[in-house]
């Protein structure tokens, strides 16, 4: 009897966080990304304002703001925010996605589930579909943390982003900038029941 009560107090609590919308805690959250410079120099940069929500509903939508990317070198912060970026005009990246409500709810503690989820996103103008490998993890303080399970590959030709590309390397004096960008994240959610 007492496992049957456990099993249902459990099935209540899930099927009310189920109904409940889920909030990136942007502290606790962050999305980078790899950069290659004169053939073999590798870079790691993150964006470090991060909001978004997943709904009653299942649908997840992430803004990146990209005037918070830091490379930890402010001239090139910079750089990238106007020549690359252009965040006069493209203040922000966008992803959305559908998922089934109760995935994020079920997770369980030490208990890791995965999942592909096909996404939009919005980056400079452009809108394409990209398909995310994710992991979710239930944390000590009742949070679930989203990972990304292999990168993301951008080509910035794709995003309207070569150009740009171009203007960092003549201008840092440098012999190459890789155009093929991997991508990732870790995002943690609460549960706004």
């Amino acid at each position: 009897m007492k496992t049957l009560t456990s099993a249902l107090g459990f099935l209540l609590i899930a099927s009310a966080q189920a109904q409940a919308v889920w909030t990136v805690q942007p502290d606790q959250s962050q999305v980078y990304f790899m950069s290659y410079k004169n053939v073999d120099i590798a870079e790691s940069h993150v964006f470090k304002k991060v909001q978004g929500t997943v709904d009653a509903k299942g649908i997840a939508k992430i803004t990146i703001q990209l005037a918070s990317v830091d490379t930890k070198i402010p001239i090139r912060d910079e750089r990238m925010k106007t020549l690359l970026f252009e965040t006069d005009t493209h203040p922000s990246a966008e992803i959305t996605a559908k998922l089934d409500p109760k995935w994020l709810a079920e997770v369980e503690k030490g208990t890791p589930k995965s999942t592909t989820l096909n996404a939009t996103l919005k980056l400079h103008g452009q809108e394409k579909p990209i398909q995310l490998m994710v992991m979710a993890t239930r944390t000590q303080n009742n949070q679930v943390q989203v990972t990304t399970m292999k990168p993301i590959i951008l080509n910035a030709e794709s995003w309207g982003l070569a150009k740009g590309i171009t203007k960092l390397k003549d201008i840092a004096g440098l012999s190459s900038i890789s155009i093929s960008v991997p991508v990732g994240f870790v995002l943690n959610f609460a549960s706004q029941e």
